[in-house]
């Protein structure tokens, strides 16, 4: 089974963006996505992808994260670690147990509400076909200087900047560019949680120390 390990939090200077609030949400949204940093808690999780009498493939997991905590959990292929992270993420319902975001039952929150509370940034991203702009910020909402500052911060270089054209599934870049485009797409939505799912495990050490800092 999967196992958390506690990592150093970054200084306080390095912490996650802080959450945007969100507009005409349910009365506890707006606090929970206002908060920034969220706590994580899991209580008892089970966690299967077929009925009984299939074994689960998380039993029983309980893991209490404080907000702004980072906490790596440790397995072996097969242990669970996705399966745990893709629930954080509401992508697989518990069968047993409960998760809280912030305090609150996962289920509570609205779709939109959730996906900008976590940011995943998964070993193998989604890249759309356009250019670097249109992927970082898909629905327009941000300005070039912040599409610029979050791309520094992981160290993402691209030639002709913003309007680099990508190809679908990001064929025409690296997996680790890839991977940094990704984490520049989650700190900008300024989300309280951000999920990383070896979303490293393509970058050089050298080209991991911003994205270290970043985090």
């Amino acid at each position: 089974t999967a196992s958390a390990r506690p990592v150093p939090a970054a200084p306080a200077s390095a912490q996650p963006v802080p959450a945007a609030t969100a507009s005409a949400q349910p009365a506890a949204t707006p606090a929970l996505l206002a908060a920034g940093a969220l706590s994580l808690e899991l209580r008892d999780v089970e966690l299967r992808y077929a009925p009984p009498p299939s074994a689960p493939v998380v039993a029983s997991f309980s893991l209490h994260i404080e907000a702004a905590q980072r906490v790596g959990l440790l397995g072996r292929s097969g242990a669970g670690k996705s399966t745990i992270a893709r629930a954080v993420a509401r992508l697989l319902q518990p069968s047993r147990g409960e998760v809280r975001l912030g305090g609150q039952p996962l289920e509570s929150l609205g779709e939109g509400e959730l996906r900008r509370a976590v940011a995943c940034v998964p070993q193998s991203p989604d890249i759309f076909s356009g250019t670097l702009r249109d992927n970082l910020d898909p629905a327009g909402t941000h300005g070039d200087r912040s599409l610029r500052e979050a791309c520094a911060r992981v160290g993402v270089r691209f030639p002709a900047g913003l309007d680099t054209r990508l190809s679908a599934n990001g064929l025409s870049i690296s997996v680790g560019e890839r991977q940094l485009l990704c984490l520049a797409r989650a700190l900008l939505v300024g989300a309280g949680l951000i999920l990383l799912d070896e979303a490293t495990s393509s970058l050089s050490d050298s080209t991991r120390a911003p994205v270290d800092a970043a985090l």
